[in-house]
């Protein structure tokens, strides 16, 4: 089936990613201004927007390309990460708070990247697939009788995050601890989640500072778990610090 598109009457130089009037709300609309960028424009220039505190950076290219964005992926000394990859930009430290290893460059991404590897054996995986069986028959099983519900926060939210927090060995009680702190910080400026950039930051601190003694638990008492493997793991005599 061939999805059929509108007409995007907007020139593509007057298309500016970084202006939010720029976007249309419908779908299709969205489909076809990319489509039209695609064929005309597929390497471009945006504005970049003031963002709460942070002022308005330089600006920043796009790539709508399929062999663009490839080809910009599997070229790290060109295309770094390590600066951030954010719009707007942020401050070095806050891009390690919140984007570990997504703001890494190589060596340092390829270490941690071998050593977080170790924590997703075959063993690992197989025990997480019945967890994830038995989790999603449960989850079923709490709403069945409800007659209503908000799907998003009892099923499509409760799913992966209970996977996640057994994976990495969080305790029931604290998930609901991390469900919100991670809401906040997801939700950024929507007011349902805080609505500032302050309580992003103070959520993504909160958070850390809950891994890093979630970590140091595990050193000192080993459990089977993902993070007991991470702060395990060695390669090349090389184990990942509390921080990391």
């Amino acid at each position: 089936m061939t999805l059929v598109l509108p007409d995007f009457d907007v020139p593509a130089d007057a298309i500016d990613f970084g202006d939010p009037v720029t976007w249309p709300e419908a779908d299709l609309e969205r489909e076809a201004m990319f489509a039209k960028m695609r064929r005309e424009k597929p390497v471009s220039f945006h504005t970049e927007p003031e963002f709460e505190s942070f002022p308005s950076g330089p600006g920043y290219w796009s790539l709508v390309k399929y062999d663009d964005v490839v080809f910009a992926s599997r070229n790290a000394e060109l295309f770094v990460s390590g600066k951030g990859s954010n719009v707007p930009d942020l401050p070095q430290e806050v891009n390690e708070l919140f984007g570990s290893m997504i703001n890494m460059d190589a060596p340092r991404h390829t270490k941690l990247r071998l050593i977080v590897n170790r924590g997703f054996t075959p063993r690992m995986v197989n025990q997480l697939e019945e967890y994830v069986t038995t989790l999603a028959a449960r989850i079923i099983d709490d709403v069945e009788s409800k007659g209503k519900i908000d799907f998003v926060e009892e099923v499509a939210a409760r799913l992966p995050l209970d996977i996640i927090c057994q994976m990495v060995g969080i305790p029931e009680a604290d998930e609901k601890f991390i469900f919100e702190r991670s809401n906040v910080i997801l939700g950024g400026t929507d007011p349902e989640y805080g609505g500032t950039i302050e309580a992003s930051f103070q959520a993504g601190w909160e958070l850390w500072e809950y891994a890093q003694k979630l970590g140091e638990d595990r050193l000192a008492n080993p459990r089977d778990d993902i993070t007991t493997a991470l702060m395990t793991a060695e390669v090349e005599g090389e184990r990942l610090t509390v921080g990391e």
